[in-house]
């Protein structure tokens, strides 16, 4: 190890030997001489330069660099290492213990298994410490870079492929089946499921949409009124045309017949004095066992059409009336 020689020792006459100190130390700089391997003994190499390349030892495919000693290179001395042959591995160990130790940045081992990777150490008393290394031309390993390497807002829109993020990926917090998401004007937020039997309900432009109870299906008259309704509605010309009055069908207005005046489309039997819905067929008088209109009367029927009760008793409702 040669140390650079002092002003005063430079100013001395005749003497070279300052001189050859210079020229010695300057040797020692990294780029003050050419390039050689080292290779590494149970652990360790003595540099003698200020810049070497480092093999396993025995060709090994990797081994560990735990201590680079300082014989030849005073404090201060930088030194400049690299991989002798990119097919094999060193490992520079941190802290491993001992002189000569090294101590790494991010308190972790770097492995020199590339011949474009660099690492620059230096002297510092008896060990040595990094300032700085090369990657060379870097391929980063699949699955290797955790959320604390990534910038928050590193990741963008233009970075996500489309129909990449599906429904596992999105999380509002006490998420439960029947949820709805919706944008509250801010940020995307959870709506709780409502109630069963409950409706969505947008409350309009710029408020959030609400769960409510509906209100209801039809009243009751007006359920009973399109029950009715179906009375009016048959084939033309096979059915009686009846007017809906106070929702009830007022065909008949009393046991002497029909109410001409609202009800239309029937067939008026004059010889028998009964009324009955226009068909296409001839309508004929009663007690022959024949069709009349879409009924069929009997012997019996006479006894039924006399213009009192349906059963020829006095009870029972109303049909039509007969002479």
């Amino acid at each position: 190890m040669t140390n650079f020689p002092s002003t005063s020792a430079i100013s001395s006459a005749n003497d070279s030997s300052p001189f050859e100190d210079l020229l010695n130390a300057v040797k020692q700089l990294p780029g003050g001489n050419d390039i050689s391997e080292l290779t590494i003994s149970s652990g360790n190499v003595t540099p003698t330069t200020g810049i070497h390349t480092i093999d396993t030892e025995s060709d090994a495919a990797s081994d560990d660099l735990t201590n680079i000693l300082t014989t030849n290179l005073p404090a201060g001395s930088l030194l400049i290492l690299s991989a002798a042959d990119a097919a094999r591995t060193v490992v520079v160990k941190h802290n491993a213990g001992g002189a000569g130790q090294i101590s790494l940045s991010g308190g972790e081992d770097f492995s020199l298994d590339d011949d474009e990777k660099v690492l620059i150490v230096s002297r510092r008393g008896a060990n040595w410490t990094e300032v700085g290394r090369f990657e060379g031309s870097v391929t980063v390993e699949d699955n290797s870079i955790t959320t604390a390497k990534l910038v928050d807002g590193a990741v963008t829109t233009a970075k996500i492929a489309g129909n990449a993020v599906d429904g596992t990926k999105i999380a509002l917090g006490s998420d439960a089946q029947g949820d709805i998401m919706y944008y509250n004007g801010t940020d995307w937020v959870r709506l709780a499921a409502g109630t069963s039997g409950q409706f969505l309900k947008t409350n309009g432009a710029a408020a959030n949409p609400a769960w409510a109870a509906s209100a209801g299906g039809l009243g009751q008259e007006a359920g009973d009124n399109m029950i009715l309704n179906t009375f009016r509605i048959g084939k033309n010309g096979a059915l009686s045309v009846q007017k809906m009055v106070d929702g009830a069908v007022d065909g008949f207005v009393d046991e002497t017949g029909v109410d001409t005046g609202t009800s239309t489309n029937e067939a008026y039997d004059s010889t028998s004095d009964y009324y009955g819905n226009r068909g296409s067929k001839t309508l004929i008088a009663q007690g022959d066992g024949t069709e009349i209109g879409d009924m069929t009367s009997g012997s019996a029927l006479s006894t039924h059409w006399n213009g009192t009760k349906n059963d020829g008793a006095g009870t029972g409702a109303y049909l039509a009336t007969t002479t």
